[in-house]
């Protein structure tokens, strides 16, 4: 089961639901389907889950899942383990200190540019830079060197064998798109519209953080499946049983 569909079921109560509405890895180029989906999921007294980009989210399963919308991860996890995000496969040396990722030759940022090792060497290093800023966990400290081998190849050389590396970095670190985020000294206030462009399945149209709204749309040229919804958009509601029964929203999320 692909991201697409994990992320959403972290929004959703259903994993049926978002799995029927979201995505499929079939092969086949995405098309407008002409679906919106809209979830209750907003926080008790109204407050938000703030503004989606990888250094301004709320720290917790709300606001992390509300920005991996937006931004894959090296790796990814369903029932049956890690699965591939932005890299395809990995291989990783004898002594557990050297890790090889193959990334996907498919992805691209949301603007157009391509994605490539080099955005991956570069978010680690400006993690490292930038580590008070990041405050959601460690990203780096475990990291010596981040070193390119081509366009599509990336090494990672730890400085001690780490079990969890590919769930706990791998899976869960937000690849920066360079072009954008080397000119920002300032990660925490850098909240343009750029901010939040990512190589996630879906884009951020619209945030308004007075009415704890995010409003979604298709990236239809996302590397990691058909979607399956044109608009997505979670929303606060002042009582979620009446807004389930009159439709103004399809479900209620945790």
């Amino acid at each position: 089961m692909k991201k697409t569909v994990l992320i959403l079921a972290v929004l959703l109560c259903s994993m049926a639901f978002s799995a029927s509405v979201l995505a499929e890895n079939d092969g086949v180029a995405a098309t407008s389907s002409g679906k919106t989906v809209k979830i209750a999921g907003g926080t008790p007294g109204g407050a938000d889950w703030w503004y989606p980009s990888p250094f301004t989210f709320y720290p917790r399963g709300p606001g992390y899942s509300r920005m991996s919308l937006l931004f894959d991860t090296l790796t990814w996890k369903d029932a049956n383990g890690v699965i591939p995000a932005l890299a395809d496969g990995w291989e990783v040396s004898d002594d557990g200190r050297e890790w090889t990722f193959y990334l996907d030759r498919n992805a691209r940022w949301h603007d157009g540019e391509l994605f490539t090792a080099d955005d991956v060497k570069f978010t680690f290093e400006y993690l490292e830079d930038h580590e008070s800023e990041f405050t959601w966990f460690d990203a780096t400290s475990y990291i010596d060197n981040v070193e390119v081998i081509d366009d599509y190849t990336v090494v990672m050389d730890l400085n001690a064998p780490m079990a969890s590396f590919l769930v706990d970095i791998a899976g869960n670190v937000p690849i920066l798109p360079e072009h954008i985020w080397e000119g920002v000294s300032d990660p925490r206030t850098f909240k343009d519209a750029e901010a939040v462009i990512g190589t996630g399945p879906l884009k951020l149209v619209e945030y308004d953080s007075t009415t704890s709204s995010y409003q979604y749309e298709a990236n239809y040229n996302y590397y990691d499946g058909k979607l399956l919804i044109d608009e997505f958009i979670s929303m606060d509601v002042s009582n979620t049983a009446a807004a389930l029964q009159t439709g103004e929203v399809d479900e209620v999320s945790f």
